[in-house]
């Protein structure tokens, strides 16, 4: 059976469609059939291209891309070879292309990260938060009969190689194929000038360099001066290099499905739009550091960041594992049976969303690393903010550096399966008669009450704490903003009195949060 697969690679859009292609080809062929790419142009010899059948569709760069003109030249291209199956895998294309070349082949397949609208046979998209498919668009879907594909079953990953323990701390760095390096270059020397030198031991940065990669020779130059620095060249397959990774630094695309294979911790940043997937979808392949391209800049919070990483390596290592949606290398497998076989399933291609029964019990537990990122977004909204020590939001790299280094024990109230409220406590302070603790709660959905809040505050009020000395009594503190009534108004059933700014303990809140007006203390 012929397959005609439609893709481009250049300096702007990098390699990522390309080489889902690519990865596509080598598995069908080992399945006997025959598999040709075609691309715009191919000016000079690439040697990942090296044993494909590659046809250029045009004799000169195109100024700009023309539906009509590609129609003509793809067809013209395909005439001589019988009739098959097109793939296509190109942002580019859109529903008038893949309407008319039906005409002229068996069927038109499109791997989509976009979820827009299509003219085909079958849709591809194996975004992690499809896998609940009635997040997916239907109405995009034009043609009668058109089998989807979505979800994490469906990604487009090559085997994995076997881990290989090594005594070095290794980072991988990789920006895709086209990114800029210089962001890399610069957090390294961060890490390498101010962290401290037993905690930069046997660290190693293992920086991919791909053929458009930007500012290569900076890298390049950096590795000839330290050799903690290691450049990969010609590296086209993430799995040759991450079997024996402790931790990926890059970008979201490709690479978070193969560090998700892999299982290695992960450190990824959004650059494109077809990457800005929800942190809780991607939570679901072991991804839970998730940053924006802007974050780039923070060099200096990012280093701090991996060094965290090496500190804490456990706990990282507990996120990249604990994957709700177990990813594999079979996805073109079952790409090629849903294709060329009838009757295949659609593994994650179902409407019906089954309501969960609801569980009317309220519970308890204490907060872990995989409420990270939802701990965030209570603490970020806007009824927290208010009524806070800040009314700025928090951004991801300054909560993940605190995540990991604060000594504050949190927990959640649990209500119907949903989380309500977290509260916590940190003991701040101690001496001769008394080890202070800071108590505090926050909402995490709309429904928390007083009921919920009395709930907690009360168990709470009712645990043993560890203290350093066990002749030490217990002081309960907390921080309330001036305009908020409705805690002042609950501090009166929880046994809360007001301190008067003088008191030593309020000198010590002031202290802790380094805060002065605009706020009223409280102990029990």
């Amino acid at each position: 059976m012929n397959f005609f697969f439609r893709t481009n690679f250049n300096e702007k859009i990098g390699l990522g469609h390309l080489f889902r292609c690519l990865r596509l080809i080598r598995y069908f062929e080992t399945q006997k059939h025959s598999c040709y790419l075609f691309i715009d142009l191919l000016k000079k010899k690439f040697h990942f291209l090296k044993n494909f059948n590659v046809i250029p569709i045009y004799k000169k760069k195109i100024q700009f891309f023309d539906q009509k003109r590609d129609i003509v030249q793809f067809t013209r291209a395909t005439k001589n070879f019988r009739k098959g199956n097109v793939i296509i895998d190109d942002y580019r294309i859109a529903v008038d292309w893949e309407k008319r070349i039906s005409k002229f082949h068996n069927k038109v397949v499109v791997i989509d990260d976009l979820n827009k609208k299509h003219y085909s046979d079958y849709i591809i998209n194996y975004n992690p938060s499809f896998d609940l498919t009635r997040n997916f668009n239907y109405k995009n879907v034009l043609k009668k009969n058109c089998k989807i594909l979505l979800g994490h079953k469906f990604s487009i990953l090559e085997k994995k190689k076997k881990r290989k323990k090594s005594r070095n701390f290794n980072v991988i760095m990789y920006n895709g194929s086209s990114g800029d390096l210089i962001f890399f270059e610069k957090i390294i020397k961060i890490f390498l000038l101010k962290k401290k030198k037993l905690h930069k031991k046997n660290v190693i940065f293992k920086v991919v360099i791909g053929p458009f990669s930007k500012n290569k020779e900076k890298i390049l130059n950096f590795s000839k001066r330290n050799k903690q620095i290691i450049p990969i060249l010609n590296c086209y397959n993430l799995n040759d290099i991450l079997f024996d990774a402790d931790l990926f630094v890059g970008s979201a695309g490709v690479s978070s499905f193969e560090a998700a294979l892999n299982k290695v911790p992960s450190i990824l940043f959004q650059v494109n739009n077809n990457q800005n997937v929800q942190s809780k979808y991607m939570e679901k392949i072991g991804h839970f550091i998730i940053l924006k391209l802007k974050d780039l800049y923070a060099y200096e919070k990012i280093s701090k960041l991996i060094l965290l990483a090496k500190l804490q390596y456990r706990r990282f290592l507990y996120l990249s594992k604990n994957q709700e949606f177990s990813i594999d290398s079979k996805g073109t497998k079952r790409i090629l049976e849903n294709i060329t076989k009838k009757n295949i399933s659609q593994l994650t291609h179902n409407k019906t969303n089954k309501k969960l029964i609801e569980n009317q019990s309220t519970r308890i537990r204490k907060v872990n690393d995989k409420d990270i990122n939802h701990y965030l977004y209570s603490r970020n909204l806007k009824l927290n903010r208010d009524y806070g020590t800040t009314l700025k939001k928090i951004i991801p790299i300054d909560h993940y550096n605190w995540w990991f280094i604060t000594k504050r024990i949190s927990y959640v109230l649990i209500k119907n399966n949903k989380r309500m409220l977290y509260f916590y406590h940190e003991n701040i302070f101690s001496d001769k008669t008394y080890s202070y603790f800071l108590s505090g709660w926050f909402a995490c959905h709309s429904n928390c009450g007083i009921r919920e809040i009395l709930y907690a505050l009360n168990w709470q009020k009712n645990m043993k704490l560890n203290v350093a000395n066990s002749k030490q009594k217990i002081m309960w503190l907390g921080i309330i903003k001036n305009n908020n009534k409705f805690s002042m108004k609950l501090s009166k059933y929880i046994d809360w009195k007001r301190l008067n700014e003088k008191n030593s303990r309020s000198k010590i809140l002031k202290k802790y949060y380094n805060i002065n007006k605009g706020y009223v203390y409280y102990s029990r």
